[in-house]
């Protein structure tokens, strides 16, 4: 009942609110594709893994965007995740350069391992962060977010940093840490 609530806020929120403009130059209308590496530390195990996201946002209004990625790895020991998630982005501006966005989505995830077979669940993820331009050819993300799946919950963050190459492109570098997970990623992005 919670989570309905929250939704009902955002809404809410987004419809009382007079018309704000986004900080200057961040954009809510782009597609992302990353390579990602990932370490996660099980019982004293490391566990290391690889794989590849598409993630993309697209504006509703001014202040809230629909929000969408897929994710899939592989692992050690022939593990492999995907995942699929969706939901919306409110978004506001703090300042000239600098927006605060709270996220609420919907995740579908599947693990498996041939020999144990696979696990899928739905669950949710809230979030909290700030998108600001340093300059107009450099933007930094940073995000907190809990995340509710496999009778588990579990908070983490995430930093990013975003080189404008031209009017559309962006190429960039983040990490993300979370319970016993250390990602790294590597990603173009394409503003429309």
């Amino acid at each position: 009942m919670r989570k309905v609530n929250l939704v009902v806020a955002a809404f809410a929120i987004t419809s009382v609110l007079p018309i704000i403009s986004n900080a200057e130059n961040i954009s809510y209308n782009y597609i992302q594709a990353a390579y990602t590496t990932t370490d996660i530390d099980i019982l004293g195990t490391s566990i290391d893994g690889n794989g590849f996201s598409i993630s993309g946002s697209a504006t509703i209004n001014d202040n809230l965007a629909f929000i969408a990625s897929f994710d899939d790895q592989s692992y050690d020991y022939d593990i492999d995740t995907n995942s699929f998630q969706f939901g919306l982005n409110f978004h506001t501006p703090v300042n000239k350069t600098t927006d605060i966005l709270f996220g609420i989505s919907i995740l579908d995830s599947e693990v498996s391992q041939p020999l144990l077979g696979s696990e899928d669940d739905t669950g949710n993820v809230l979030g909290v962060g700030i998108r600001s331009k340093l300059n107009p050819n450099i933007e930094i993300d940073f995000g907190v977010s809990r995340s509710d799946i496999f009778d588990d919950s579990s908070t983490g963050f995430s930093l990013s940093l975003l080189a404008r190459l031209n009017e559309n492109i962006q190429l960039g570098i983040g990490y993300g840490s979370g319970d016993d997970t250390d990602t790294i990623g590597f990603s173009l992005r394409s503003n429309f």
